[in-house]
């Protein structure tokens, strides 16, 4: 039995580790699997804060910035898609550069794209600047600042956001992989700043976040091809970083199918998942992972994404209170894809095709608000 006291009175709920089959409309009780506190109102959903705003989740709409539309073919559009209604995305404007591997962060009210990758040629070109653009109508980005470092490629699609800040944990450029974490302010435009270094060299993982914590979660270590279990957290509030082992820092895990590169993150109130990554030595995998923000304790769900994973080859994510969303898992080895796919968080079930990105791409910044 879970106690719950306010100045008033006090209320004793019970503690199951699933939902029940069934329930009367109004019922609560404590999920001791999930951490949260849930409600029937015609089926299960978790009690949120919804008074307070946060930005580890939207309510309304997700966005695609920039990304690949063919073997080394850019672009600079942002697409938007609803995330209350299933449908086809729209043409939301211009980025203002033509790059791919950014990295999206947002908050309440703007998209960040931190960092990218172009190519012309045979040469790589890194890229440093911070993209802004305004989400509650249809704006073309500006460029505002730049980041500490080019360590910018294969970073994820997403970053980890507090409600003042946006974060990029690792990635790399054409010459090394890094380990640095810097973050940008959502109050003042500007270059970002350096926070801090993981213990291990991270790239081609995904971000993720409570709204107390970010993680940079599964992924390649120590500039291997292999993926591994190991993630980094950054707790905001000062902006200390430390290792959450799955296995041993920096190892490159051969055996267990639940690390992946290469995936895609998205979250809930409690949680949040890798979707649809590479496993030891590249092989693609459908499989959804997850991790329990209060316990940091990992997992894979029965639920699975509707394409696998490719090397190299992300997809953009947002994400709503009681749904995940990837936009463009690839269909192939830099495979441009125009697939959104939902996931529900509250059932941890399959993913399902809702709609469709104006223009196949890969490798963009995936925001929400």
């Amino acid at each position: 039995m879970a106690t719950y006291r306010n100045i008033r009175k006090v209320l004793n709920l019970p503690t199951l580790s699933a939902n029940p089959a069934s329930g009367i409309n109004g019922e609560m009780y404590f999920n001791t699997t999930d951490l949260a506190l849930y409600i029937y109102d015609g089926m299960w959903k978790i009690v949120t804060q919804s008074a307070l705003p946060t930005v580890a989740y939207g309510s309304s709409k997700g966005f695609v910035s920039a990304g690949l539309t063919g073997l080394w073919t850019f672009r600079q559009a942002i697409d938007s898609y609803s995330m209350t209604s299933d449908g086809n995305a729209t043409d939301q404007g211009d980025l203002g550069s033509s790059m791919a591997f950014v990295l999206g962060v947002n908050s309440l009210t703007h998209a960040y794209t931190l960092g990218g990758r172009y190519r012309s040629g045979t040469t790589w070109y890194e890229r440093d600047y911070i993209f802004k653009y305004a989400m509650a109508s249809a704006s073309n980005g500006s460029d505002i600042g730049d980041m500490t470092n080019e360590q910018n490629w294969q970073a994820g699609c997403n970053g980890q956001m507090s409600s003042t800040h946006g974060y990029k944990m690792g990635g790399s450029s054409t010459s090394n992989v890094g380990d640095k974490v810097e973050k940008i302010s959502f109050s003042s435009d500007g270059n970002a700043s350096a926070v801090g270094s993981m213990s291990s060299l991270l790239l081609k993982m995904c971000g993720i976040n409570s709204d107390t914590k970010g993680y940079a979660y599964q992924g390649n270590a120590n500039g291997g091809y292999n993926a591994h279990g190991e993630a980094s957290n950054v707790t905001f509030a000062s902006d200390a970083i430390a290792t959450v082992g799955y296995f041993a820092p920096g190892s490159q895990d051969t055996s267990n199918t639940s690390s992946m590169a290469n995936a895609a993150g998205v979250v809930s109130p409690t949680a949040g998942y890798a979707v649809a990554g590479t496993t030891y030595q590249g092989t693609g995998r459908n499989v959804i992972t997850k991790v329990v923000f209060a316990s940091e304790a990992h997992s894979t769900i029965s639920g699975t994404a509707l394409r696998v994973g490719q090397d190299s080859t992300q997809g953009s994510a947002a994400s709503s209170a009681s749904y995940g969303f990837v936009a463009s898992v690839p269909a192939s080895f830099y495979g441009a894809s125009n697939t959104i796919e939902k996931l529900d968080t509250s059932a941890d079930s399959n993913m399902t095709d809702v709609g469709d990105l104006v223009q196949s791409s890969i490798l963009q910044g995936g925001h929400h608000i």
